[in-house]
């Protein structure tokens, strides 16, 4: 038994001083896949692990093992198909009828830390539930993440691989991740090539009463000033002409710099905010999915992030 990186060192041909050491340069099976990239190799292992023909062993250091399923597999000589590697170098596999933002960077040009950052909330997300971490997102959907920078669920959804139970199932634990670097780095959100809506002309009074932020400093005591008067996330999104989702990320900031909301016409019911605070305390509140599915699917995202937020004002939650 070995581990992954070791498996696939030995089946592109390394030439390392362990498998030497080893003998490993000696098998059969060295250097029999040269031409595919390591990153390529990974994901195969990871779709054998996903139909049970390999196992990972925990422990301190995790190796691979066929299982009884994968024995019979061989011994029987059966067939085996397996989807298509993704690799860099593929071309750009939108989905049909998805566009490309206006000015936004070819498919090989991306915001590598955001990618970084991408692939560690990735394998968070994959290990919660004990699956490779393709299974969440392959790294060209990463890319095309961190290429376009989505910023709402609608924009989010126009990435390649992003499918409607993969936008239900991660996408406000990715668009958390995404707004909080766009924010951090005053990355403005990407107009795409869609058709025209006719909005408002922003007030040049509002616009100009910015914090140093291109106007998010506005932008966000609008969304406040909304919420002051009563009104709900929802008719805020539709007076503003915006996303819930994006209004809701308004009062996140808001929050996250010390402002108190007074969010008690929008809460979940007391019976409910109950719950969701016993399933933040038991799974943790960095991230929804896991709460969610804790939970079950009768509570909503909007919820929780409403809950995480008031929570966290009332001191009943820590940062994590």
């Amino acid at each position: 038994r070995f581990g992954a990186v070791h498996i696939i060192q030995v089946l592109t041909g390394s030439r390392e001083k362990r498998i030497l050491d080893l003998g490993h340069d000696r098998l059969s099976v060295h250097g029999i896949v040269k031409d595919f990239q390591r990153t390529e190799l990974r994901e195969i292992i990871g779709h054998l692990r996903a139909r049970g023909l390999l196992a990972l062993n925990e422990g301190e250091f995790p190796t691979l093992t066929v299982t009884t399923g994968g024995r019979e597999f061989l011994q029987q000589r059966e067939k085996l198909t397996l989807p298509r590697p993704q690799t860099p170098e593929a071309s750009d596999d939108r989905r049909p009828g998805s566009r490309r933002p206006s000015g936004a960077p070819a498919l090989g040009e991306f915001d590598e830390k955001l990618f970084d950052e991408l692939r560690t909330l990735r394998r968070r997300l994959a290990d919660a539930r004990n699956v490779p971490p393709f299974v969440v997102f392959g790294d060209v959907s990463l890319r095309h993440m961190a290429a376009e920078i989505p910023q709402t669920l609608e924009e989010f959804g126009r990435i390649s691989g992003v499918g409607q139970a993969k936008l239900q199932q991660y996408g406000a634990d990715f668009l958390q991740v995404i707004c909080a670097y766009a924010e951090a780095n005053d990355i403005p959100a990407v107009t795409y090539d869609a058709p025209a809506v006719e909005r408002p002309a922003p007030d040049p009074q509002e616009r100009d009463r910015g914090h140093g932020q291109r106007g998010r400093g506005a932008t966000f005591e609008t969304t406040r000033d909304l919420l002051a008067q009563g009104l709900t996330v929802s008719q805020i999104a539709e007076q503003r002409g915006l996303a819930a989702t994006t209004i809701l990320g308004h009062l996140e900031r808001i929050s996250d710099h010390g402002e108190v909301l007074d969010l008690t016409h929008i809460l979940p019911p007391s019976e409910r905010l109950d719950q969701i605070e016993l399933a933040f305390r038991t799974c943790g509140s960095a991230f929804f999915r896991p709460v969610w599915e804790y939970l079950g699917p009768n509570f909503t995202y909007d919820e929780l992030r409403l809950a995480r937020i008031h929570l966290r004002q009332q001191g009943r939650l820590e940062e994590e």
